[in-house]
């Protein structure tokens, strides 16, 4: 079985789209995210101490889930690090609605990652 949560792609299709996913015995679970409510997202947990193994690292570099389709995030402990430095003020956007979704992507994707974590369980990004 497949759950997939598309609640921050539905209305952007034929545009880029990130796929988190992880895999249990019974069912795959995936988060689709529109690209630009992902590097929003991103934009808003920047810290002056960015460490190889989480996304921003990826994100700056261009490399990682950008180079690789079904990028393993290496490190989850330092992606939900990351997700917890999310400040809403840092999102470029005047947009109360934007602002208040990645507001939301936020909280959605550490849950999702938190449970994975909690499962011993490996995450991949797929960029498209």
């Amino acid at each position: 079985m497949e759950i997939i949560n598309s609640k921050f792609y539905d209305g952007f299709e034929g545009y880029p789209e990130i796929h988190f996913t992880y895999k249990t015995k019974e069912q795959v679970n995936r988060l689709v995210i529109w690209e630009g409510y992902f590097e929003a997202l991103l934009s808003a947990c920047f810290s002056e101490d960015i460490q190889e193994g989480g996304l921003l690292h990826s994100y700056r570099n261009a490399d990682g889930f950008y180079d690789e389709s079904l990028w393993r995030i290496p490190r989850i402990d330092i992606v939900i690090e990351e997700l917890s430095l999310f400040k809403k003020e840092e999102i470029q956007s005047d947009s109360d609605n934007m602002i208040s979704i990645v507001e939301s992507l936020n909280l959605e994707l550490l849950s999702f990652l938190t449970e994975a974590q909690k499962r011993g369980l490996e995450v991949y990004i797929d960029y498209n």
